[in-house]
């Protein structure tokens, strides 16, 4: 029976199976169970057991075993075996272990189903194997130390744990399927800094407690049912400059979340990857349309949930009711005009009489820009047209009625007042005074106007001007 078939069986649970995963050894997946919990928990025991009782593959005659005490308020409560500077296993391991420096991996069931409460992991470990410390409900505390030098953990690592939290190394290169799987308790994982994860299997955190998760930007693949039935998870967000790809079938179906951002670097989104998040409003897409989107992916979202895209994003088609996969299709506005800048010389305190050049610069090409020179009252106003490269240039001479007073000069509608000093007295005869170049239009004096009034045209930032 296929997988799908056997979800249509349990439609909020997944039917268990059993594969083979080391030498000689059977392991529960961490596949749903219709009632979970106890019996999840008694299942992961029963496969224990049946490891135990197989046994584990033999060392190498040349190992030497070494045998550490597991410890309670300082007192030896069971052991644990390392062969090859590999922990292989432990006996009625209860309290914490103390695991020694030179140690390089935790193996497959290791502290399984044991009575460890917790336990520092060494940096020297690069990998923790597959369910390494399943089904242990009362281990409620794992510290890496710090620079640690871990690269994996395995499946089923710490499924059906008491962790509340964790903290995973900037190492750790990929996280196995149903590593963090069935831990109602587990409500906060943190990345370190700079992480270098770039996995997260199939139901790592599935069925756990986690409220909100970043996602390091080193992540390219996020597996099927990955955060598979946490309704409390109502936020997951992505580093800045994420590399995310792929999104897995059902990774986020039943979750609380209200909004989210999809990377623009993700070409994949899996069938029912959202469905059932019931509260979710708005999508966001920070660029182009993935390239392989499930029919079902946004199934059962709040109404009217929205994909907000970018005004030049590319890949969405919207059907005849104007929803694309669901969602009411919002597109982004064209971006406003960029403002220009404004600069003016001869530098320092104006003279009367002097010829003030100003420089437009940072524009749209082709545009008309109204500009006003005054102290109190008006100077002169007039337009200037700005050539293909966004600049323009405009002059004006500084009265003699402005002696005393503060001059500004400024692009009506762009720019604030730009304060060019206190008018002084008049400049030497030699400087030339008059009017701008020819490309300005100059009006003259408004107060010598006769009541003319210059007047925009009604288009923003492309105005024209009439007299009358």
């Amino acid at each position: 029976m296929s997988r799908l078939a056997i979800r249509s069986l349990f439609p909020v649970s997944r039917a268990s199976s059993l594969r083979r995963v080391w030498p000689a050894q059977l392991r529960l997946t961490g596949a749903r169970q219709p009632a979970a919990g106890a019996l999840g928990a008694a299942l992961v025991a029963l496969t224990v057991v049946a490891a135990v009782t197989l046994g584990v593959p033999a060392a190498p005659a040349s190992a030497t075993p070494t045998i550490v005490n597991c410890t309670t308020a300082g007192n030896p409560t069971g052991t644990f075996t390392i062969v090859d500077n590999v922990v292989t296993r432990s006996d009625s391991c209860t309290g914490t272990a103390d695991i020694p420096a030179l140690v390089t991996s935790i193996g497959a069931f290791a502290f399984a189903v044991s009575g460890l409460t917790s336990i520092v992991i060494p940096k020297s470990v690069t990998s923790i194997g597959d369910s390494a410390f399943g089904g242990n409900s009362v281990l409620t505390s794992v510290t890496f130390e710090k620079d640690s030098a871990l690269q994996t953990i395995g499946s089923d690592a710490f499924a059906y744990s008491g962790l509340t939290s964790i903290v995973i190394p900037k190492s750790v290169t990929s996280i196995g399927d149903s590593a963090f799987y069935q831990i109602s308790v587990l409500t906060s994982v943190t990345f370190e800094a700079d992480s270098a994860l770039q996995t997260i299997g199939s139901d790592a955190f599935a069925d756990s407690g986690l409220t909100s998760i970043e996602i390091p930007k080193s992540v390219t693949s996020i597996g099927d049912y990955a955060f598979y039935q946490i309704p409390v998870l109502t936020s997951v967000t992505f580093e800045a400059d994420s590399a995310l790809q792929t999104i897995g079938i059902y990774a986020f179906l039943g979750s609380g979340l209200t909004s989210i951002e999809i990377p623009k670097s993700v070409t994949s989104i899996g069938e029912g990857a959202f469905d059932g998040n019931s509260a979710l409003t708005s999508v966001t897409f920070e660029g182009n349309a993935p390239s392989s989107v499930g029919t079902y992916t946004f199934l059962n979202v709040a109404d009217g949930a929205t994909a907000n895209i970018g005004f030049t994003a590319t890949g969405f088609e919207p059907n005849l009711a104007g929803f694309w996969k669901g969602l009411v299709l919002v597109r982004a506005a064209a971006p406003a005009p960029s403002g220009p800048m404004l600069a003016c010389m001869p530098a320092g305190p104006p003279a009367v009489g002097a010829l003030m050049t100003c420089t437009v610069t940072g524009g749209d090409a082709g545009i008309d820009i109204l500009w006003r020179a005054a102290f109190n009252p008006t100077v002169a106003e007039a337009g200037v047209t700005l050539d293909e490269q966004g600049s323009g240039v405009f002059s004006f001479t500084v009265p003699a009625g402005a002696v005393g007073e503060e001059l500004t000069v400024e692009l009506v509608a762009w720019t604030a007042p730009l304060s060019l000093g206190t008018v002084g007295g008049p400049v030497p005869t030699s400087v030339p005074s008059g009017g701008g170049p020819a490309s300005v239009w100059t009006l003259g004096l408004l107060a010598l106007a006769g009541g003319l009034a210059l007047r925009r045209g009604s288009r923003p930032g492309r105005s024209a001007w009439r007299v009358g």
